[in-house]
């Protein structure tokens, strides 16, 4: 897929901070998964097929796992359409086929590994040219061969076979794992840079994420994330109402696109059935648990 309207959806992706909190608080039909003060509840249509980084480009994978688990060197502003720094801090066309990326200093994978220029080139060849048949590949570099190529710690070349004006674009879709991952097969529990780590998942039941304490940009507001789903639109929007989730995902409202069970202010320190801090409750599309990319990076 390519052209002017290849878009990584970062609205819709990264637009709640998706936890699940309040001591003594259930979700209907499943075992209650306390999370306490500082967590927020989310309920999904479905359960994550997969966690696979490169497989992000799934929407039941890629609102959980993009901009909250994993990130990628670039991201797309949604209010402008203009392409933003994330892992990169800035990238030259340096030919018609060639790119430079210079790479943010200072971050770490959540098992403290570095993020480096080595990094990100075996993250863009294990999701574009390996045995793994990620959806990336097919779904965004069809068209296109790359090579990326480390030339030190935070400088990346990357070329492709034919001039490619949207390459940045593309890369954002790519996310970024450590080099010692699983280049031939699928990961379970991935690894990356942002705000939130894996710190459970039972699978058929529930995904808890915890804030990263070493993440690079801004802390994000809530300190642990709990992911639900039931099928129904009726039942997830009812969990809302009954304040047994916080955010329900892909429940149309009666009018409009997002409801909430009210407006009030901000708060950090919230008990069960109180409502988190500026974010749509209900909503048609999908989303994923973490600040905004421009509140999480500051």
């Amino acid at each position: 897929m390519s052209g002017p309207g290849l878009s990584r959806s970062r609205p819709i992706v990264t637009s709640l901070v998706v936890l699940l909190a309040a001591s003594g608080c259930s979700v209907a039909g499943a075992d209650p998964v306390g999370g306490g003060p500082g967590t927020l509840r989310i309920v999904l249509p479905e359960e994550p097929p997969t966690l696979e980084p490169c497989d992000a480009s799934l929407t039941a994978t890629g609102r959980v796992t993009r901009a909250n688990i994993t990130e990628a060197l670039t991201e797309r502003e949604p209010s402008t359409g203009g392409l933003e720094p994330a892992l990169a801090t800035k990238w030259t066309r340096t030919s018609a086929t060639s790119w430079t990326f210079t790479l943010r200093r200072g971050v770490t994978f959540h098992d403290g590994s570095p993020f480096t220029a080595a990094a990100a080139a075996f993250s863009v060849k294990r999701a574009t040219d390996s045995a793994i048949d990620c959806n990336v590949d097919g779904y965004i570099f069809a068209d296109s061969e790359v090579t990326a190529t480390p030339v030190d710690d935070t400088t990346l070349r990357v070329t492709t076979s034919k001039p490619d004006p949207i390459l940045p674009l593309r890369l954002s879709f790519v996310e970024i794992v450590p080099a010692g991952t699983d280049p031939d097969s699928r990961v379970r529990e991935p690894v990356g840079t942002g705000p939130y780590r894996i710190d459970e998942w039972n699978q058929g039941r529930y995904l808890r994420l915890k804030r990263f304490p070493g993440y690079w940009g801004k802390t994000p507001d809530f300190s642990a994330a709990t992911y639900v789903w039931r099928a129904e639109g009726s039942v997830r929007a009812a969990m809302v109402t009954n304040n047994e989730a916080d955010v329900a995902i892909g429940s149309p409202p009666r009018t409009g696109r997002a409801t909430g069970r009210s407006s009030s202010p901000p708060t950090r320190s919230r008990t069960c059935g109180s409502t988190p801090p500026s974010r749509p409750w209900t909503t048609s599309g999908s989303a994923g648990p973490s600040t905004t990319p421009s509140t999480a990076r500051g």
